[in-house]
């Protein structure tokens, strides 16, 4: 099977590329270097044909290699243009420095698991590219059960939420790219966890020092979601309004949001100290980007539009069980983030690109696991039909089917059948204690059984990936 740093193709999405050289520049030299096509950087450079020779992970001109020291004398921006192999041959790469188009703290992680024998761009192989991005999933999978946990009370939700994010395809494939949105889902479901934990303390009129500290600790995690990418500001909004809903106090909500926007605003005061011209262009550049329209969301709700993805029903899953939140106030914290995080990628034409939607896989996958407690408790007849056309054709096609020489059409009939007619049952019969617990047993069974095909489906997806059979329609080629 490919390897984390194979699959999906690490020259489809080359800002996996520029977060880690960026990061790796910081910690350099602490002067941003990486690739950008923004034509802000040609429009204001002023060595461009003159300098730009590679130094280690910086651009050197005249022989002087970049620092803290030197910066504020030295040539910016500067660029320029480099031979790179990503996985399909060598191709000509532009680099600039100051690189300023995304703040550097998201940079700074992805970049902290490469190889210490790296010494330049070209030395970071696939495996130290998304090495980071596989340690933020393992850290995302125990957040999401204890976040889980704390909004339901319920051990169980938060088993099966962590191990649906563990397990859906789309998910672990997602989680593999060293993307700025991997490192901002720790950091929202941290900022969150502290949130819950103060609000407790508050209905038990503990507003203490303890009390204080969750709040302050909540809006430093708000700030360096921030300070990964601007994206992050709508969530420290989002967590304002939360608290508002909550009714805390102004002065609670200001030791939130205090440190929050201080740690935030460090990205503009950084890049004013290095650039100011050149980060003024970016903004202003940045900030004249069109709204696509909606029609972009429907395009992700039914799948991941790059290159190779396969068709996941659980992606779609995890939209609809976004619908069936339950309203209730213990899960206003989702409800409050997931409407950040759709106005986070639609109102600034992120719905153009589906890694928009990856600080959202946390809460789908908490949504999925509501979706099949209620589904185990109180089953409808709708709930039942879309657990089969959703989440059990996926797995069953993807853990099964695809290994068949021939598709099993007469076992999918077969299922459809049995969901149709418990369905029925449900909508129709009378509920003994009895059924209702073999029901949930059953809901159980169903859950560990879709978990098996789920990581079956993974194996076989990397296994054969770029000529999978993305879906099969009779008739078709």
């Amino acid at each position: 099977m490919p390897s984390y740093g194979a699959k999906p193709e690490p020259y489809i999405i080359l800002d996996e590329h520029t977060n880690v050289w960026h990061g790796l520049s910081l910690r350099a030299t602490g002067i941003p270097t990486a690739w950008s096509i923004l034509p802000v950087y040609k429009n204001d450079s002023i060595t461009m044909g003159a300098g730009g020779p590679l130094d280690g992970f910086n651009l050197s001109v005249d022989g002087r290699k970049p620092t803290l020291a030197n910066f504020s004398s030295f040539p910016k921006p500067v660029i320029g243009v480099h031979e790179f192999d990503f996985g399909r041959g060598i191709s000509q790469t532009q680099l600039v420095q100051p690189y300023l188009d995304h703040p550097p703290f998201g940079a700074v992680v992805l970049s902290l698991f490469v190889s210490k024998n790296v010494k330049m761009f070209a030395d970071v192989n696939n495996a130290d590219l998304r090495r980071s991005a596989v340690v933020l999933a393992i850290v995302t999978q125990t957040l999401i059960f204890v976040l889980a946990l704390l909004v339901t009370r319920r051990p169980l939700i938060g088993i099966i939420a962590s191990t649906v994010y563990a397990t859906v395809p789309s998910y672990i494939l997602m989680s593999r790219y060293a993307l700025l949105e991997n490192v901002m889902s720790p950091l929202i479901l941290s900022g969150t966890i502290l949130l819950i934990l103060a609000r407790s303390r508050l209905e038990h009129e503990k507003t203490d020092k303890l009390f204080n500290s969750l709040i302050l600790l909540a809006g430093v995690f708000g700030g360096l979601t921030a300070l990964t990418k601007l994206t992050g500001w709508i969530f420290i909004l989002g967590s304002v309004i939360l608290l508002y809903l909550w009714k805390f106090k102004l002065k609670q909500i200001l030791v939130y949001a205090i440190p929050a926007i201080f740690i935030g605003v460090l990205y503009f005061a950084w890049g004013f100290y290095l650039s100011p011209k050149l980060f003024m262009d970016l903004l202003l550049l940045q900030s004249g980007r069109d709204f696509i329209g909606s029609i972009n969301l429907l395009i992700t709700f039914f799948r991941i539009s790059i290159f190779n993805f396969p068709l996941d029903g659980w992606w779609i899953g995890g939209f609809i069980a976004l619908l069936f939140i339950p309203r209730k106030k213990e899960f206003l914290p989702v409800i409050v983030l997931v409407v950040a995080g759709l106005f986070s990628a639609l109102g600034i034409s992120g719905a153009n690109y589906p890694w928009y939607f990856i600080p959202l896989i946390p809460f789908m996958a908490i949504a999925i696991a509501v979706f099949f407690h209620n589904l185990a408790i109180k089953p409808t007849f709708l709930s039942i039909l879309v657990t089969f056309f959703v989440f059990v054709s996926s797995s069953f096609y993807w853990g099964y089917g695809v290994f068949q020489k021939i598709q099993p059409f007469m076992i999918y009939r077969l299922m459809f059948l049995i969901f149709v007619a418990m369905g029925g049952f449900w909508a129709l019969a009378r509920k003994t204690d009895r059924y209702k617990n073999v029901w949930y047993l059953g809901v159980i069974a169903l859950l560990i059984i879709l978990a098996i095909l789920n990581r079956r489906s993974v194996f076989f997806i990397l296994t054969n990936w770029g000529k999978l059979p993305l879906i099969y329609t009779p008739g078709t080629f």
